[in-house]
């Protein structure tokens, strides 16, 4: 893994998991 391939994956998981959390929120807020 390239000194590159580490950060961006880390920013993309973190990308992922807060566009995760907004939907569940979302979802969530939608539900009730």
């Amino acid at each position: 893994m390239t000194s590159l391939g580490a950060p961006t994956s880390r920013a993309f998981r973190d990308a992922a998991i807060a566009f995760l959390g907004a939907s569940v929120d979302a979802a969530v807020s939608d539900g009730r």
